[in-house]
């Protein structure tokens, strides 16, 4: 095997769903609701039965296969939540709060398996009316809400930098609204899809490049680094319309004379350090860091939020902080924003 490395596309779904009930039997003949009936699925139930169906306070503990399915600690009727609860999904998500026949109502909270949370009031199970949205990256909303994105009126402040204030669209900045920038400046507009009403998005294929390994000695230059959807060394400047519009995919306040902070002759020689780790390491690992950039295009501080050991996760800023960077430009003057890193090291086979 040799070391490869990916720079993978990250989608973010938050979503919470709940099936009709369907009944199992736990011990002592106390049917349990379930979402759907699955070979070698059981369940244990700790508290009091009534009428062939668990009932009252008490722990559920779901196994599929002898391993752990999901839980439920709380009040149950007639084998269903009914009351304060917290109940932990098969998928790693959660929720906690009041329910109604299985489903959240009232004020509640859901837990995504990556940590992305909100807090609402819920209806059968779906966020409804003003709700406070974090997600795992760090993005703070606060506003109205359509079940499953910003919708109406709201604020959301973002982790890189900069937030937004006005009207949304299915989770899109719609309407009138005002972007606050964090140097301080401001742009009040009209809205359409994310961007200022009339701006024309550049849009290119869904390109996915590779770096090969700097050995002019080898007969075949073998890849080293895969998956980015702009070329590695290019500045930001060099880069066409449609791939600065790739990159600034991550930043929603960003519009089109606006641009992001960029390392200087671009990702290459960042890359080319975690490629070295890696021949070291020769073991697959996930880096994920934001790493701040000034607006003199200065790094001042890295957040760690995922590494193998803290030691690399320090290996990995340190390598962030070394490296050369272009300011972001906001509303035409250079500003102060954060730029994300998510390295995926594989082991080609």
């Amino acid at each position: 095997m040799r070391p490869l490395f990916v720079l993978p596309l990250l989608l973010l779904s938050l979503q919470a769903r709940a099936a009709e009930p369907q009944y199992l039997n736990a011990e002592r003949d106390c049917r349990v609701a379930i979402g759907r009936p699955q070979p070698e699925l059981s369940v244990t139930w700790d508290g009091a039965c009534k009428d062939g169906y668990a009932d009252g306070s008490g722990q559920l503990r779901w196994l599929l296969k002898g391993k752990p399915n999901g839980a439920y600690e709380g009040t149950l009727a007639k084998g269903l939540p009914n009351g304060a609860g917290y109940r932990l999904r098969p998928d790693g998500s959660s929720e906690d709060g009041n329910f109604v026949d299985g489903r959240l109502c009232g004020a509640g909270v859901y837990l995504s398996a990556k940590g992305d949370k909100l807090s609402a009031t819920f209806e059968q199970g779906r966020p409804v009316g003003q709700v406070d949205y974090t997600t795992h990256e760090g993005d703070h909303y606060q506003g109205a809400w359509d079940g499953k994105a910003p919708h109406g009126q709201g604020t959301m402040s973002y982790a890189l930098g900069g937030s937004y204030q006005g009207s949304w669209q299915h989770g899109k900045m719609d309407g009138k609204g005002r972007i606050s920038y964090p140097n301080d400046e401001q742009l009040d507009g009209d809205f359409e899809q994310g961007h200022l009403l009339g701006t024309v998005v550049a849009t290119t294929d869904a390109m996915r490049y590779s770096m090969r390994e700097d050995n002019r000695r080898a007969l075949i230059q073998r890849k080293t680094a895969t998956g980015l959807p702009v070329p590695f060394k290019k500045a930001y400047a060099e880069l066409t319309p449609a791939e600065q519009w790739v990159v600034k995919r991550a930043y929603p306040i960003l519009q089109e004379q606006d641009e992001p902070p960029y390392p200087v002759g671009g990702v290459a020689a960042i890359t080319q350090s975690f490629v070295d780790v890696q021949k070291k390491l020769l073991t697959e690992a996930d880096f994920r860091l934001n790493v701040l950039i000034d607006a003199d295009g200065k790094p001042s501080t890295a957040d760690i939020f995922t590494a193998p050991t803290p030691e690399l996760g320090r290996l990995a800023a340190t390598i962030l902080l070394l490296a050369k960077y272009k300011p972001a430009v906001c509303a035409g003057k250079p500003c102060a924003m954060r730029y994300p890193v998510h390295f995926r090291l594989t082991m080609e086979r």
